[in-house]
């Protein structure tokens, strides 16, 4: 079967100069990618993603946004949750949270996690951002943090 749809295609933004982000961001918003994605490392000279990405949907107005991939077990669960919701506000929907265990025990070490637990930590962490996406409390002594997505 002969289809029209076009692949959707997304551009891995360059890290090592963060001012010219916002350029590159209106560059791309106005050809046909879909998508802008920024890497996530903790000991890497790179800008941090979700600050990075919520500053880069404020420059665009079409393109959709995205972490490729998030080391969810360096980041802090709640910290995580609330950061992400906001930025799929502020963006107007157009963010994408890729995620990933990660593998560089110096990642780890900064962060404080256990190399060989941080599978677990992922699996842990993914039931508790739904819960708290879906606005119920965070904890038994917590109640709900918000926005939601």
């Amino acid at each position: 079967m002969h289809s029209t749809h076009r692949p959707h295609i997304g551009l891995g933004l360059p890290v090592d100069d963060p001012a010219l982000l916002p350029t590159w961001a209106r560059r791309a918003d106005a050809l046909p990618f879909s998508t802008l994605g920024l890497l996530d490392r903790l000991v890497y000279d790179n800008p941090e993603p979700l600050i990075t990405l919520a500053t880069l949907a404020g420059a665009t107005s079409r393109i959709r946004l995205q972490t490729e991939v998030l080391i969810a077990p360096v980041h802090n669960t709640a910290l995580l949750a609330k950061q992400t919701a906001t930025l799929d506000r502020l963006s107007d929907g157009r963010f994408t949270l890729g995620i990933g265990v990660g593998g560089r025990a110096d990642d780890c070490l900064a962060a404080g996690i256990d190399l060989h637990r941080r599978g677990r930590r992922l699996d842990e962490q993914m039931a508790l951002l739904r819960r708290t996406w879906d606005g119920e409390p965070y904890g038994r002594d917590v109640g709900p943090i918000g926005p939601r997505p």
